[in-house]
């Protein structure tokens, strides 16, 4: 049995929570009084996990609470994600596995949370992710995630500690699943648009080809491994946030092309909307790298305002 501190008492920390719990010490941190009261009091955070009852895991506001963690998973909001584990850093022993759930990248720098934790710690850093809403994970609907891991033991160790209910898959390529993790969330605000303008399944299906395509080359750019994206933090994650209704960078999208510019405004200021972010990340990156990929120029329009064809699209994807 692993003592497990998950950080972060949003849907996803506690979708995590909720499926550890059988089978190791689990205990959830969080610097918000509030959330730890409601957990506490109701088993419940109905408003992110409504019909889940949680169960009877540990909820901290205390850090000393981290100590002897045998396992440090982070699943905090990607702009937090730095500040957070720097307050908790010290907290740690050498022993300590921290796993990122979190996902995006730095706006400035373009570099993905796995890059900007190893800057800081020598602790070995396995990076988690794949297609999974939170309230299906913690449902225990069966779901496929991946690892990444620079050794096969660190990975073998993680996969024992979840419920049959979770299917791991192992990759040694860490920045390919924290590159796929990010860039399907700028993809998905452009699904979101093409369903909002009602584009034919046809043309739709054009671009999905396409856009795997173009993240082929991007993650080939970048360095990963040849088959990064046939892993389920590619394809698989890329699908589901694209196509799903569930998301809200998809639902960004369907806004972009259904509602007036203060709607939009308004929706940002009120919801999270990581591929907003991670579109800047991405042409930071672009940059840095001397990449050519016009589809991201396109969809800065897009989220600035300007209106694009499905004939312009195809165009942007096209090599």
């Amino acid at each position: 049995m692993e003592k497990i501190t998950i950080v972060g008492c949003g849907a996803y920390g506690l979708a995590l929570a909720t499926v550890l719990h059988s089978k190791n010490q689990v205990t959830v941190y969080t610097k918000f009084e509030e959330e730890k009261e409601e957990v506490l009091k109701t088993h419940q955070r109905s408003q992110i996990l409504p019909g889940v009852l949680l169960p009877d895991f540990k909820v901290t506001c205390r850090k000393e609470d981290i100590e002897e963690s045998d396992i440090l998973i982070l699943a905090v909001p990607f702009p937090y994600l730095e500040e957070t584990f720097v307050s908790l850093a010290s907290y740690l022993s050498k022993d300590t596995l921290v796993v990122v759930a979190s996902k995006g990248m730095d706006e400035k720098t373009g570099k993905t949370a796995y890059e900007l934790l190893s800057s800081l710690t020598s602790l070995p850093i396995l990076v988690l992710s794949g297609p999974s809403f939170a309230i299906d994970l913690a449902l225990f609907e069966p779901t496929v995630l991946t690892i990444g891991a620079v050794e096969q033991t660190q990975f073998d160790r993680l996969k024992g500690c979840f419920t049959n209910s979770v299917f791991l898959e192992y990759t040694p390529d860490i920045l390919g699943v924290s590159y796929c993790g990010a860039f399907k969330n700028v993809f998905a605000i452009l699904y979101g648009y093409l369903e909002g303008k009602n584009i034919s399944t046809t043309t739709k299906s054009a671009i999905l080809y396409r856009s795997l395509l173009e993240l082929n080359h991007l993650l080939k750019q970048c360095g990963c491994m040849e088959n990064s994206i046939l892993t389920a933090s590619g394809i698989a994650d890329f699908y589901m946030t694209c196509e799903s209704k569930k998301s809200r960078n998809h639902t960004f999208g369907v806004l972009l092309a259904t509602k007036s510019r203060e709607e939009i405004e308004n929706y940002l200021k009120e919801t999270t909307v990581e591929g907003v972010t991670t579109l800047k990340a991405c042409l930071t990156l672009i940059q840095k790298k001397n990449i050519t990929s016009p589809i991201f120029e396109l969809l800065q329009g897009l989220v600035q305002g300007k209106m694009v064809t499905a004939q312009e699209i195809l165009e942007a994807l096209s090599r």
